[in-house]
């Protein structure tokens, strides 16, 4: 068997250093822990706008695809952001004025706080959404090439806008250089360093989702595909079903673009790699080119294969699921809200990749609907309606 299986429209490698029997470290527990969690579902579960996201089985898929079961978590309805992201930057927002209270009184102190964050897309909008709600400022740093709807419903929610010629990763800098030169607070969520806690807290709101997938199953699943950028979504995840489940956790895969495939290239050489070039993807928010420090400390360990797609079947796969079935309502998805889907179709219709991952009939696969049309405008064009 060779550990790395494709066909024409996607490639998968194994995680030669994971393992399901390697422990949950110190390390890792300083980033994702049970306790951490319970804060985090303090704050988040105090917010008024605050519900559950659905589990919703794809019996249709299911079928087609010749596994027993395929449930999609979606995500496309969190607070009206229609992104799982709201969970991570809002939070540490908030996590952050929390904390340092002792000093003032926290109105007085979101006042006087100014947050700056890069984004191309979804992120931003949660720490806009997050400074909005607390009543702080809020400056954003965004590629120039970030549509002009995903830029609009960021000044929507009172932020500044700065938008830089070059890729998000060169964005990540440049918010880090503006927060250092003004006194503004930077929530990141991609680590460079070990000293900053921001990254971390971004991930443990993350974190809330796969608690209430867990919640929500009558059963484990046997694989869950997930889509990364930097990394931090699908670091919670894998932390998380890994605190639960021990050695008996599910598999873990990660989805990338083929052009932006960072997970994919670190698993590959067996260390934390960039990827080169211009990043480029209809799948904006996973157009990142090196995993955050703190999430590649857990996916090393926990995660057990990376895929890279194409972008070729994303306007088809969210065509397919805003069609009502039999067995379910229509799903509203976003570009980079299929990416585990496709992963997951790509994987179960190649035999070599089936045998690689361990698919069979048996197996109840996990995806993770990340996002809703959170560009309504690029939504339209690419299904029609």
């Amino acid at each position: 068997m060779s550990a790395l299986g494709h066909i024409a429209s996607f490639k998968v490698v194994r995680n030669k250093q994971g393992g399901r029997d390697l422990p949950w470290s110190k390390e890792q527990n300083s980033l994702l822990s049970t306790d951490r969690l319970s804060q985090a579902k303090q704050i988040i579960h105090s917010w008024e706008e605050f519900s559950k996201s659905p589990l919703i089985s794809l019996c249709d898929y299911a079928l087609d695809l010749d596994v027993l079961e395929v449930l999609y978590k979606d995500e496309g309805s969190r607070f009206g952001i229609n992104t799982f992201k709201v969970l991570g930057g809002a939070y540490a927002v908030f996590k952050y004025l929390q904390t340092e209270t002792t000093r003032a009184d926290t109105s007085e102190l979101a006042a006087n706080t100014t947050f700056v964050s890069a984004t191309d897309g979804n992120h931003g909008r949660s720490v806009a959404w997050g400074c909005q709600k607390a009543g702080s400022s809020c400056v954003i740093v965004l590629p120039d090439e970030v549509s002009l709807g995903r830029r609009k419903s960021l000044e929507l929610l009172g932020a500044k806008l700065i938008l830089h010629p070059g890729t998000f990763d060169d964005c990540v800098l440049l918010a880090s250089k503006l927060a250092k030169e003004n006194g503004w607070v930077e929530i990141s969520d991609t680590a460079h360093n070990e000293t900053d806690p921001i990254p971390s807290d971004v991930m443990q709101g993350y974190e809330i989702s796969s608690s209430e997938v867990v919640e929500q199953l009558h059963r484990p699943p046997t694989h869950v595909f997930v889509q990364a950028g930097v990394g931090g979504f699908a670091a919670s995840v894998t932390g998380h079903f890994k605190r639960t489940f021990g050695s008996k956790r599910p598999m873990i895969i990660i989805v990338e673009p083929m052009t932006a495939g960072c997970c994919f290239q670190s698993f590959q050489s067996g260390r934390r790699s960039r990827q080169e070039g211009d990043l480029e993807t209809l799948m904006g928010g996973l157009a990142c080119g090196e995993v955050s420090l703190f999430a590649w400390e857990i996916l090393k360990d926990h995660a057990d294969a990376a895929m890279v797609i194409s972008d070729d079947e994303v306007a088809e796969t969210m065509k397919l699921l805003a069609l009502e079935s039999a067995h379910r309502q229509p799903i509203v998805a976003g570009e980079a809200g299929v990416a585990s889907l496709i992963g997951a179709m790509n994987a179960c219709k190649c035999e070599e990749t089936r045998d690689i991952l361990k698919i069979d009939t048996t197996s109840r696969i996990l995806v993770y609907g990340t996002e809703a049309d959170t560009d309504p405008e690029l939504y339209k064009s690419l299904i029609g309606v």
